[in-house]
């Protein structure tokens, strides 16, 4: 590359002198790329300390290679990505903690108490938290006035306290129905809405909640009549001396002829879990089981749904299959279970038969039909046969579990079998459905323990003496409230309700 000369100005010589070769006052030199920068390979080599510095320091200065290097990646990483700063935020509670504590001691401690500064502390010792406080809140009485009488209000909060204090579920729905019928009369054009309700519950404090299943209680009435009824059956039992085989219980517990479980085992993390049945989920029939105290099942009385008599089918002996219009149990009925099942059993001997509050249980012409062969009737109170009838206590479960699991047997067997498994199952017929009760009956007899059991834990069939009062589970029939049944001259019962008819 030439050399560039920039134009040079001599002074004048005297005559005769040689002239000078000119000699440019400046030259321009190529310029020349630096040479590469050689990376160690491997490991580099720790550059050793200075005096007053630590490792963290070092480590942030940077290497005469990361200086070479571009303008965008020559700076450190705490330039390349600066944080941007949030502030914090402080609520008024907060701020008037920090505050009594600054006026109880000095805004230098404050800070340091609170790990806060000084300069963030004094713009809050200028604030009055009272008047803060009164435009958070809402006073009483502020907002929309209402546009019917406060009566009528406090009137519809008592009516929901009553309602769950009978344990009944009241719905948003419900309110407002309610809320129509108490406020309309007064003021014709109220609108009981969604948003009129969700106002409601807040200013009385009510809330939605699930129900809980923890610890269930009965209703204080519902209590107080089950201890009755308890107290009432062992009188009448240490008065007749009725044997434990003529103590029973009957109840009527509705089957299906596709008993397919709600529940199944299914690998974890499957989203969606699908149960096969054969359709007829909603074809059902009635099994009236009963049992006595010495632990015997009587034969089932099994009601199909229809008008025709059935025919060919194989019944077990001492069984009784017949039909109904809807296949429930009715006073006709009602009559035909007393005369083949249980005066059969009895002999027409004194016996006791405790049954629930159905209405074909207490007609007048079923109570003389008892009466008249020597049978007593104890009825359980509305509302307490989950607690008090042995059936449902402790048998009618494990009856229809075992149903449950001979339908699954039903099914498989039938995708074994099957040319093609996604075909519908067929349902199952009556005398299939018959097979099952069978197998569900005979487990039943089988375990005479656990059905003799059923009646002690209801307290029905407990010894006199208490030697067994500690396997009752229901503690509102315990020994301590019978003993004041015991000591009182007064009817145990009250006129809405007598277990004995």
């Amino acid at each position: 590359m030439e050399q560039l000369s920039i134009k040079t100005f001599f002074s004048p010589l005297p005559p005769g002198a040689p002239k000078p070769t000119p000699k440019p006052l400046l030259t321009l030199q190529p310029m020349r790329k630096a040479p590469p920068v050689k990376r160690p390979v491997g490991r580099p080599r720790k550059r050793p300390l200075l005096e007053g510095t630590n490792a963290e320091e070092v480590s942030a200065i940077p290497s005469q290679a990361d200086c070479m290097s571009s303008p965008s990646t020559s700076r450190s990483p705490a330039q390349q990505s600066v944080p941007k700063k949030i502030r914090a935020s402080y609520t008024m509670t907060k701020k008037e903690e920090v505050v009594a504590y600054a006026k109880a001691h000095s805004i230098y401690q404050a800070s340091q108490h609170f790990k806060l500064s000084a300069g963030t502390i004094g713009p809050w010792m200028k604030i009055d938290f009272s008047k803060v406080k009164a435009t958070v809140f809402r006073t009483p009485g502020s907002g929309r006035k209402l546009t019917y009488p406060m009566e009528k209000e406090q009137e519809l909060v008592q009516w929901v306290l009553e309602q769950r204090d009978l344990h009944l579920a009241v719905s948003v729905q419900s309110l407002m129905d309610k809320a129509a019928e108490i406020i309309t009369p007064t003021v014709s054009d109220f609108m009981a809405s969604r948003g009129w309700a969700q106002k409601f519950m807040r200013r009385n404090d009510i809330v939605i909640r699930a129900k809980t299943t923890i610890a269930q209680k009965l209703p204080a009435a519902l209590e107080e009549k089950m201890s009755k009824f308890h107290s009432a059956v062992q009188e009448a039992v240490k008065k007749n001396q009725y044997p434990l085989e003529l103590i029973g219980n009957m109840d009527e517990t509705p089957m299906y002829f596709d008993m397919a479980s709600n529940t199944t085992i299914e690998k974890k993390g499957t989203k969606s879990v699908s149960i096969r049945t054969t359709g007829a989920e909603k074809r059902h029939l009635t099994v009236v089981l009963a049992a006595s105290a010495d632990g015997s099942m009587l034969p089932p009385f099994v009601i199909f749904k229809g008008k025709r008599k059935l025919k060919n089918l194989s019944v077990p002996k001492g069984w009784v299959v017949t039909v109904q219009q809807k296949g429930w149990m009715d006073a006709d009925l009602m009559k035909q279970w007393i005369q083949e099942i249980w005066l059969k059993y009895t002999g027409r001997k004194k016996a006791l038969l405790v049954m629930d509050s159905f209405s074909a249980h207490c007609t007048e012409e079923i109570q003389d039909l008892l009466s008249r062969n020597n049978t007593d009737i104890a009825l359980i109170p509305g509302g307490c046969t989950s607690k008090l009838q042995p059936l449902d206590v402790s048998l009618n479960r494990p009856f229809k579990s075992i149903c449950r699991s001979e339908f699954a047997k039903f099914c498989r067997s039938q995708l074994s079998t099957a040319t093609d498994p996604a075909n519908r199952l067929k349902t199952a017929s009556k005398q299939e459905v018959l097979n099952w009760l069978q197998k569900a009956q005979a487990y039943l007899t089988f375990d005479s323990p656990m059905v003799a059991g059923s009646f002690k834990v209801t307290g029905i069939s407990t010894a006199a003496n208490g030697s067994e009062d500690h396997l009752i589970r229901n503690p509102a029939i315990q020994p301590q409230q019978q003993d004041l049944h015991e000591d009182s001259e007064e009817d145990p019962f009250e006129e809405d309700f007598d277990p004995f008819i």
